[in-house]
């Protein structure tokens, strides 16, 4: 049994109320690079020739991908059921009920206008083909059983409450524009039908606009560079990669980029060396070198305070942590 106009207020009521319920929890969402699957459902009314309106129900199915932040595009499969009526029998219209049984299939797009926001809205336009069987009141075939089909050209207005990383909820209206002989009587400009719809949108895959893992690189940044979406250390130095690409300009896939023995977490925030350069004081020795095995310090080159930088005391064979030995006595001549 065809749904009743009742049944389809309730549906879309229904919808409404659980977004307003979950709109404080909604969660930012990107559509870019992700397929999502949609379902809606709503009341369609039938603008023709006839002289009276009456109210139908429809429904779609759609498969869409992401191509950019702000655009996807996919297919629609739709079935409407389209009525309307006519208070006094015409030459041309002589039936007082008539019914459109069709389906549809279009190519339809979306360009949203808040992508990244929990509520998006957005514009649609499409472009496809619908076929239909007319009835009468009496379901009998107008004028006979054969098969007709229109151009279909959907256009219209809508918005998505996103609740989780993978569904949102979707309303929209819109006018689709038919050709002119879908009540089999061509008169002034083309038929169209209004449609209301309310459904629910299935995302699947990841975004490459968000940051799954918080690192500060988007997961777009992440693929290109190799590093782990789900993981904002990939290399475990201690640097978030978002902080070792953009702050420190470190390598996010090793964790020691200057080869000095350090990683570049302690250089940054335990020793206050240079993550990019191996020798940070310029003193001749390796900052590795100074903190694990001569024990100086990696950002004074004398130490000791002698006189002599670490990397020469070291090299003549004095202790650069020592500053007495830092001048050299001359060797006295015994003749």
């Amino acid at each position: 049994m065809a749904p009743t106009v009742k049944s389809v207020c309730l549906y879309i009521g229904s919808l409404l109320l659980l977004v307003g319920v979950t709109m404080h929890r909604g969660e930012a969402q990107y559509s870019s690079d992700r397929w999502a699957l949609a379902t809606r459902f709503g009341p369609s009314v039938w603008f023709n020739d006839a002289n009276q309106r009456k109210t139908g129900v429809g429904g779609e199915l759609e498969l869409r991908y992401g191509v950019k932040r702000w655009l996807s595009v996919g297919f629609t499969l739709g079935y409407n059921v389209l009525k309307s009526g006519q208070t006094w029998p015409r030459p041309e219209l002589p039936e007082q009920y008539l019914k459109l049984n069709a389906w549809s299939f279009s190519l339809a797009s979306r360009g949203y206008f808040l992508p990244g926001r929990y509520f998006n809205p957005y514009v649609y336009c499409g472009l496809g083909a619908m076929v239909y069987r007319r009835l009468d009141g009496l379901d009998n075939y107008v004028p006979n059983g054969k098969t007709n089909w229109s151009v279909h050209i959907p256009l219209g207005v809508g918005a998505e409450f996103y609740t989780t990383r993978s569904i949102s909820f979707d309303v929209s209206a819109g006018l689709t524009v038919l050709n002119d002989r879908t009540d089999r009587f061509k008169s002034g400009g083309a038929d169209s039908y209004f449609s209301a719809r309310a459904g629910v949108n299935f995302y699947f895959g990841v975004s490459g606009d968000e940051d799954d893992d918080g690192d500060g690189l988007t997961n777009a940044e992440e693929w290109r560079l190799g590093t782990n979406l789900t993981n904002p250390d990939t290399d475990e130095d201690g640097l978030s990669d978002g902080d070792e690409v953009k702050k420190y300009h470190t390598d996010p896939l090793n964790p020691d980029t200057d080869g000095d023995r350090l990683n570049d977490g302690d250089e940054v925030r335990v020793y206050h060396t240079n993550p990019l350069l191996k020798d940070t004081d310029e003193d001749g020795l390796s900052d590795g070198d100074e903190v694990f095995k001569y024990h100086t310090d990696p950002l004074k080159i004398d130490t000791d305070g002698g006189g002599v930088p670490d990397g020469d005391e070291v090299y003549r064979g004095t202790n650069p942590l020592d500053p007495t030995d830092d001048s050299v006595k001359p060797k006295h001549d015994n003749k």
